[in-house]
């Protein structure tokens, strides 16, 4: 398994990869792009990108998970 951490908003000290993960970032990380299985995890304008990514260089579908996360409407009358 391996496992691609990014941030978008890392700390100073931070040595990993920085920014919002890109089908070139899971590129360079993988010498095996069709025979891997990938779980998206994410806001849906991502996970669209890098799905449509994926199967344009020939990830099979089945092989392709994902899982939308978004922001909850706040309650009339409520704060964060």
């Amino acid at each position: 398994m391996s496992y691609l951490v990014t941030l978008s908003q890392p700390a100073d000290a931070w040595d990993g990869l920085r920014g919002r993960l890109s089908f070139e970032m899971v590129r360079e990380a993988l010498s095996d792009l069709t025979g891997s299985r990938y779980f998206l995890c994410g806001p849906g304008d991502f996970m669209q990108a890098l799905q449509q990514s994926l199967v344009e260089a020939g990830v099979p579908a089945a092989r392709i998970h994902t899982e939308q996360f978004h922001k909850s409407p706040v309650p009339a009358g409520t704060t964060r």
